[in-house]
C-alpha cells in the first residue's frame, strides 16, 4: 500500500482492528495525530502489505497480544503485524526453498522394486509376529505368490498362520 491508499483506508482499518481486538480508538484529539503516525507507519514499514493482509493478520494473530481494552497505538499494531509478517516471510523462504530444489525422483529397476516389495513384506511379517498387524497389504499377497510360497490366493493365510505359529524368525529365511 502506497501512503494514498493508506489515506483511503485508514478509518476503515481502525474501526476494524478495533472490532477484531477490542482496542479503543484514540479520541478527537489524539485521533488526527495518531492518523497521521498510522499512515507513516504503514508506508514506511508495512507498505508492502495489501489491506486484505493487514485485516487477516489481526484476525490470525489478535490472540497472542492480550491487551484488550487498550487505547490502539502504534505499538499494538506493530506486534501483530511482525508476528504475521515473520510467519510470512518465513512460508516464503519453505516456498522458494520448494521451488529451487525439485524433489528427485529415482526410477526403480524391476529388480529393485521386486528386492523393496520384499522389504515390506518382511516388515509386515514381523509386524505380525509382535501382534501389530493383522492384515496382509496387497503386496505382501503379491510377493508371497511370486516367490513361490504358495501358489494360489487361498494358501496365503494358512502359510502365514503356519509361519507365526511354527515361531519362524523371518519369512525370507523360512524353508517349506
Amino acid at each position: 500500500m502506497n501512503i494514498d491508499e493508506i489515506s483511503l483506508v485508514a478509518n476503515v482499518l481502525f474501526v476494524k482492528i478495533h472490532a477484531i481486538t477490542g482496542w479503543i480508538i484514540p479520541e478527537n484529539q489524539v485521533l488526527a495525530i495518531f492518523t497521521e503516525q498510522f499512515k507513516l507507519k504503514m508506508s514506511e514499514s508495512y507498505s508492502n502489505c495489501t489491506v486484505k493482509e493487514v485485516e487477516y493478520a489481526f484476525r490470525t494473530y489478535c490472540g497472542v497480544v492480550e491487551d484488550w481494552g487498550k487505547n490502539m497505538n502504534l505499538g499494538l499494531i506493530d506486534k501483530i503485524m511482525t508476528l504475521y509478517l515473520n510467519d510470512r516471510l518465513r512460508a516464503s523462504a519453505s516456498e522458494e526453498r520448494l521451488k529451487s530444489k525439485p524433489i528427485e525422483q529415482k526410477v526403480m529397476t524391476d529388480a529393485q522394486l521386486l528386492d523393496w516389495k520384499r522389504g515390506i513384506t518382511e516388515i509386515e511379517y514381523q509386524q505380525m509376529r509382535n501382534g501389530r498387524r493383522r492384515q496382509m497389504s496387497e503386496i505382501m499377497k503379491e510377493m508371497l505368490v511370486h516367490d513361490a510360497f504358495v501358489t494360489g490366493s487361498d494358501q496365503l493365510v494358512d502359510f502365514i498362520v503356519h509361519c507365526l505359529n511354527t515361531g519362524h524368525p523371518s519369512l525370507y529365511e523360512f524353508e517349506p
